[in-house]
């Protein structure tokens, strides 16, 4: 179409210098008049036109040409040929210049102003050969000369844009809308919940990407996601992302319609991501293929991060579930267990050998770990499933410290000796479950006793501070390095070095003291240092009718890095 048209000015400018001869007149007229027909096929392309049409159009193109050259040997036929012939080229072109412009609403930013640049293309020319055909004298006029040539002018860049925009100006256009993909990337590869989700908006983003029909992601012969796509377009698209190769192509579909497939691959992920051309993506969008390998690069890591994010949940919910039956299965036999030994002990069964005296305080200690260790899995499970419920009573820090001292003393060894300092008639009333408090205070001395190997003195401090009670729970054992601190807290974090690799423990015992520690409104905090000892802080609230304190309590001597290590 576009050539015909320059042919047309070529054959007017050769016969502006050698005279106008009946043939190329004829040449002219015909060539105007198929240029027009042209452009009517080009946007067929893209919505095909029906067969009544297109042929109408044929015949009346072939009809004017004739009556063009049949009037243009002169005679008062010549005048009314000029405003038919341009009548019946507005007939072919008018409505693709509008169809262009309609369809431009809602596509990607590139296809649109692409569509828009065509269409004002289109009516450039339309406008210059409307002033021809019906501007009659007036068109010799100085004014009109310049109008058409500025309108001429105007349209060359418009359909050079239209047909093959540069990056830089594809760039310019995209730039509106630049704004909303980054946070659609953003969307794509950090906050998609989970693998199927994740895929259902890595194909709708790919198709709004490149204006396309719609897309499909596939891994082997599996359907990860589709989206726009009929069932035979489906298969097509199929097909075609099976046969496409290594680094991705443009396969064809039909005469009128293309796929773009590119792979998308890591470590874990060998997918395919094909996007189906729509109505006008085949001639608009020369630069997709490549956009679209650059995006399948995030899908890849998004599916990647998704896939590694349910693997995490799986082995979590797995770890969940064996605390869960570990600790349920274990509970029964460990109760008839102990209830055995506390007989055996109080010589309900009968007079105890001597040497067996000697063993049964450390059966029965033993046995008092491994009901702890239960009762942490157990804690822990409720926890994690967030079935674990507080029973909120008054009950006071000091008197609960207290009871728990006693009982750790009467299992104590001698190489160690367990000291409860505290304020004078200090008083501390609390609304707490007492049974969870208990279970920190519990888990506090018996980590004390267990990492003081050589034994020495445990120390806890009671303390009011504003409105907050604290127990500070001190020992002079192996301490803690400061690197390993950040894994003390989490669940299974348990740190195993050559000085306690033969002390037993699960890791879940100070994650379970934090947890309820703030479930409470308080938290666990530790200072140490390797070789030094360890003190660890219990903080919790004091009942809402106590006086708050303003003065703080002399703290025990810290170690040489507590200040440190409680900042970090």
């Amino acid at each position: 179409g576009i050539g015909l048209l320059a042919l047309v000015s070529v054959i007017g400018r050769v016969q502006a210098v050698t005279g106008r001869t009946p043939v190329g007149t004829a040449i002219t007229v015909t060539a105007f008049m198929f240029s027009g027909y042209a452009l009517l096929l080009f946007r067929g392309t893209f919505v095909p036109y029906n067969r009544l049409w297109r042929w109408s159009a044929l015949a009346i193109c072939i009809a004017v040409s004739a009556f063009g050259a049949y009037a243009s040997h002169g005679g008062p036929l010549n005048t009314l040929a000029g405003g038919v012939i341009v009548t019946a080229w507005l007939y072919c072109v008018v409505e693709p210049t509008i169809r262009f412009w309609i369809a431009a609403r809602g596509r990607a930013a590139v296809q649109r102003a692409r569509l828009r640049a065509l269409s004002l293309g289109y009516a450039g020319i339309i406008v210059i050969l409307v002033v021809a055909g019906y501007g009659g004298s007036r068109v010799s006029s100085e004014f009109w000369q310049v109008a058409t040539q500025v309108v001429a002018a105007l349209s060359i860049p418009l359909l050079w844009a239209a047909f093959s925009p540069p990056r830089w100006l594809r760039r310019w256009w995209r730039s509106r809308e630049e704004e909303a993909f980054r946070a659609g990337y953003e969307d794509l590869v950090v906050f998609a919940p989970d693998h199927d989700n994740m895929a259902m908006r890595a194909v709708e983003w790919a198709s709004r990407l490149l204006g396309g029909e719609g897309a499909a992601l596939a891994d082997g012969n599996e359907i990860l996601a589709v989206t726009g796509l009929s069932d035979t377009d489906r298969s097509d698209v199929l097909l075609a992302m099976a046969n496409a190769g290594a680094r991705g192509e443009i396969v064809r579909i039909d005469d009128r319609r293309s796929a773009i497939v590119v792979p998308v691959k890591t470590k874990g992920i060998n997918a395919v991501l094909g996007v189906l051309s729509g109505n006008y993506t085949p001639v608009f969008g020369t630069d997709e293929l490549e956009r679209l390998r650059a995006y399948s690069a995030s899908v890849a890591l998004g599916l990647e991060r998704t896939m590694i994010t349910e693997r995490l949940t799986s082995v979590e919910r797995a770890k969940t579930d064996f605390l869960n039956l570990a600790s349920h299965e274990l509970r029964g036999p460990l109760t008839v267990l102990r209830g055995y030994l506390s007989m055996v002990q109080d010589g309900d069964l009968g007079e105890v050998p001597a040497p067996m005296r000697t063993v049964i305080p450390a059966l029965v200690r033993q046995s008092e770990q491994m009901s702890l260790i239960v009762d942490q899995m157990i804690e822990t499970a409720r926890l994690e499933d967030g079935r674990l419920e507080l029973r909120i009573s008054r009950c006071d820090l000091g008197d609960l410290v207290s009871a728990c001292v006693d009982e750790e003393r009467s299992l104590l060894r001698e190489t160690h000796t367990i000291e409860l300092d505290g304020e004078a008639g200090v008083h501390l009333p609390m609304d707490v479950d007492a049974e969870r408090i208990r279970t920190i205070v519990i888990n506090l001395l018996d980590n004390a006793i267990k990492y003081s190997p050589n034994g020495g003195a445990v120390t806890c401090r009671l303390s009011a501070i504003g409105g907050n009670a604290e127990l500070a729970v001190s020992d002079s054992g192996i301490g803690i390095a400061e690197t390993d601190l950040e894994r003390l807290f989490t669940r299974f974090g348990r740190i195993v070095t050559s000085e306690n690799a033969h002390i037993p423990g699960t890791g879940l015992g100070l994650y379970l003291c934090r947890e309820l520690a703030r479930r409470h409104g308080g938290d666990l905090t530790v200072a140490a240092a390797a070789g030094e000892g360890t003190t660890f802080r219990l903080s919790l609230p004091l009942a809402a009718d106590t006086p708050a304190r303003t003065e703080p309590a002399p703290a025990a001597d810290p170690t040489p890095s507590e200040a440190h290590v409680s900042q970090r």
